[in-house]
C-alpha cells in the first residue's frame, strides 16, 4: 500500500477567519470526496499499486505568527476530520 503526499498552501487567511466552522467543514468534506473520487484513482494508476491514504503538508509560508494563532483551531479541526 502506498501513500500520496498532498501539498496545500494556506492562501487567504482572512477568508478562512471570516467563514463559519460549519462552512469550513462542508468545504472540507467536498474536497475529501473529490480526493477519493479523482485523485486516489489517478495516484493508484500512476503507482501501479493501491493508494488509499495520504499525508497532507500545509505550507504556512505567507502566514504571520499572529495570523497563525488565529487559524490554528481551524487547522486542528481539519486535521481531526482527515484522520477520522
Amino acid at each position: 500500500m502506498s501513500r500520496v503526499a498532498l501539498l496545500q498552501q494556506l492562501m487567504c487567511v482572512s477568508a478562512l477567519l471570516s467563514t463559519t466552522p460549519e462552512r469550513q467543514l462542508q468545504k472540507l468534506v467536498v474536497e475529501y470526496e473529490k480526493f477519493q473520487r479523482e485523485r486516489l484513482p489517478v495516484c493508484t494508476h500512476e503507482r501501479g499499486e493501491l493508494v488509499e491514504t495520504s499525508c497532507t503538508i500545509m505550507d504556512l509560508k505567507n502566514v504571520g505568527v499572529g495570523q497563525f494563532w488565529k487559524v490554528r483551531a481551524g487547522v486542528r479541526r481539519r486535521s481531526a476530520v482527515h484522520q477520522d
